[in-house]
């Protein structure tokens, strides 16, 4: 005999709760006359409490960039992991000292049950021992350390000798926390290790979360659906079902083919298998645990199931011959029927997001599930769903099929059963053979909503059951002509590096100033490879050790540098510089440079009197009459050969003027001499030889 609902479980009826918790909380003799654990548990908590915890509107759910994403506010939410994920934290401790950035981030409530990289911005890097990165650009002025989420925790020592305020007790027990430390710079360096300055960002790719194997007991680390979604319901961060719901004997038995259907291997179009349904993803402790439970769910096709000894499960869909049957001894009346679907809106194009490892764990488009023959004749409609704990492009394609079956089926009919068709409740598929008129319905359907209709004082009169047609079809996998073609990852290797200033020269220049001919550097360079980069350009004198920036004006590609000494070398270098002040390396070698500002020879000097004595030799000259002159030099040798003459005097002077110059201090022998008139740039004239010379 029915019995009555109990106020738990129909103020959950009429709250609209979901029907495996209704059902739950109901007592028949189909179901050994028992009220279920679930109803007992959930009174505990009070209706109201419940009500308002579970089924209050869904809220955005956690997309896998979300946990990519390092901000510093007062405030944020507390994460859990499953799967793999790559992921950073918000801050929860930042300060310099030193000149050492110091910072910490809190990544997940979750523990890290396998380190497989840590990144700094977009670079994978190792850390060695005590965390520091020894890699280029980062050369151990980073360094990165983290805990793994046991509790109790270990507090960083490093960072409590630094900040003696973040003492043992700052342990972060159950929490995964990277602590990341940035060495002083200097200020033209800091821009090229760290680009990002205080906001670099720093991300460590694991596998989170240890599960319960239903089949042997064992606790490890697996991305199994039907073993997280088990540890989700008794988790004090997911629904907080006690174990005894989901640990009784036939709870326990669906839960280990959950797992086992899970775990089957499906073949992969490039070959080798994968498992039949993985699950990867994170949730914020902020959102409703319902919409987070239907999120898994509907990433492996599963539904809820209560056990005839009162536990909680889940089915993972496999089609079965239905073994319950539905006809005219059963169903009373039909409420609502439709063959096929309405074709002005039904959509025949399933568009899908996962996750992909392949391009850092983002959200990406699937390739599209299309009926062509739908869409040639109707056009394209579509379907968007987003498959957001999914972490392979072969399992959104499968759910994706389900997906586009439920869409398109051939009957939609919802009837009126007597108590009897109890016996369809929480069966997946069920047989259906009915006659409306002169239609026959027949076949095997899937149920889609099952609904108890209580009468007066609570009794249950009736069920309703939602049935669409199911085509076995819907479950087959054939990947040769139904996994599609995975979107081609392009993952471009990112260059952080900014290359040298290309095309780079340096000439002498000539001008008059204040009546004097004056020499300067002519810098030219190429464009910039980017519109974001903009070129430096330093010069001295070779001797000097403080390089002098020289002005660039917008979009010059030749700019005058340094007015130069005549005959003092001096030496140029440039490089490129980002809109972020980031430095790219300067030209080598250095472009080294001597400046004669003066080129053109004066005229030659006129040879007068030259006569040997003793110890020394007396050389009378005339100047050019030349408006450059400026010296005349004096070379000397004791073979006939200019080339080895050494100069051994100057003689500064006016232009077309008699000049003489004594040699002295000579021993006794044959010499030889050379004169030149030069300019102020000490350009010289041809040589006039004296011939030879005798010192006694």
């Amino acid at each position: 005999m029915p019995q009555a609902l109990g106020p738990l479980a129909l103020a959950i009826f009429q709250a609209g709760g979901p029907l495996w918790l209704s059902n739950a909380l109901v007592g028949v003799g189909a179901l050994g006359g028992v009220l279920s654990a679930v109803g007992q548990i959930a009174l505990s908590f009070g209706i109201s409490a419940l009500a308002g915890a579970i089924f209050r509107p869904k809220q955005a759910s956690t997309k896998s960039d979300d946990v990519q994403q390092s901000l510093r506010v007062a405030i944020s939410d507390r994460v859990k992991i499953y799967g793999q994920m790559q992921a950073t934290g918000n801050w929860i401790f930042g300060d310099s000292k030193d000149g050492n950035m110091h910072k910490v981030l809190v990544v997940c409530d979750s523990l890290l049950a396998q380190l497989l990289n840590i990144k700094i911005d977009d670079n994978i890097v190792v850390a060695s021992a005590g965390g520091f990165i020894n890699s280029a650009p980062y050369n151990g002025n980073a360094r990165v350390q983290f805990t793994t989420g046991v509790t109790p925790g270990v507090p960083f020592a490093d960072l409590h000798s630094a900040f003696p305020e973040w003492d043992i007790n700052h342990r972060g027990d159950g929490c995964v926390l990277i602590y990341a430390t940035q060495l002083a710079l200097k200020g033209n360096e800091v821009t090229q290790v760290f680009p990002s300055l205080k906001d670099t960002l720093y991300r460590i790719e694991g596998r989170f979360t240890e599960i319960y194997n239903p089949n042997n007991g064992v606790i490890f680390w697996s991305d199994n659906a039907g073993g997280i979604i088990r540890d989700f319901l008794l988790s004090q961060d997911g629904m907080r079902f006690p174990a005894s719901i989901v640990n009784t004997p036939l709870a326990n038995e669906a839960w280990k083919r959950a797992w086992n259907k899970a775990a089957e291997p499906v073949p992969l179009l490039s070959g080798g298998t994968e498992p039949r349904y993985r699950l990867w993803g994170a949730y914020k402790l902020s959102e409703t645990p319902g919409s987070v439970f239907e999120a898994m769910l509907a990433n492996c096709d599963g539904r809820p199931i209560l056990t005839r000894d009162g536990g909680v499960a889940i089915d993972i869909t496999e089609y079965y011959e239905p073994t319950v049957l539905l006809d005219k001894t059963l169903i009373t009346a039909v409420t609502s029927i439709t063959r096929g679907t309405d074709v002005r809106s039904a959509a025949n194009v399933v568009t899908a997001k996962y996750i992909s490892h392949a391009d850092d764990y983002q959200q990406i488009d699937a390739d599209p599930w299309i009926n062509e023959a739908s869409v040639s004749a109707r056009g394209l409609l579509s379907d968007d769903v987003i498959f957001g704990w999914t972490p392979s492009h072969s399992q959104c394609r499968r759910l994706m099929k389900r997906r586009a079956y439920q869409l398109d089926p051939e009957w939609q009919l919802t009837v009126n059963c007597r108590v009897g068709a109890l016996a369809a409740f929480q069966e997946r598929f069920v047989a259906v053979d009915y006659t409306l008129g002169s239609t026959r319905i027949q076949g095997a359907f899937e149920v889609v909503k099952f609904t108890w209709n209580i009468g007066d004082k609570g009794i249950l009169r009736s069920v309703s059951i939602a049935l669409r047609s199911i085509d076995p079809e819907a479950f087959a996998w054939n990947p040769a002509q139904e996994e599609g073609v995975a979107p081609v990852t392009q993952k471009p290797e990112v260059d952080n590096t900014i290359p040298l200033v290309a095309g780079f020269d340096a000439t002498v220049g000539r001008r008059t100033i204040s009546g004097s001919l004056v020499a300067y550097s002519i810098l030219d360079f190429d464009a910039p490879p980017s519109a974001s980069l903009t070129v430096q350009l330093q010069g001295k004198k070779v001797a000097d050790t403080n390089w002098i920036d020289i002005s660039v004006p917008e979009g010059a590609l030749s700019v005058d540098g340094i007015i130069q000494d005549d005959g003092v070398q001096y030496e140029y270098r440039a490089r490129n510089v980002t809109l972020t002040g980031r430095q790219g390396g300067w030209t080598h070698p250095t472009i080294k440079l001597t400046a004669t500002a003066d080129t053109t020879a004066p005229g030659v000097v006129t040879l007068g009197t030259v006569t040997g004595g003793v110890g020394q030799v007396s050389i009378g000259f005339t100047t050019p009459n030349s408006a450059n002159f400026s010296r005349v030099y004096i070379y000397r040798n004791t073979v006939n050969n200019f080339g080895t003459a050494t100069r051994v005097k100057t003689v500064y002077g006016s232009a077309n003027t008699a000049y003489t110059s004594v040699d002295t201090g000579l021993t006794a022998g044959t010499y030889y001499y050379w004169l030149t008139a030069a300019n102020a740039s000490a350009v010289e004239s041809a040589t006039v030889a004296t011939g030879a010379k005798t010192v006694t």
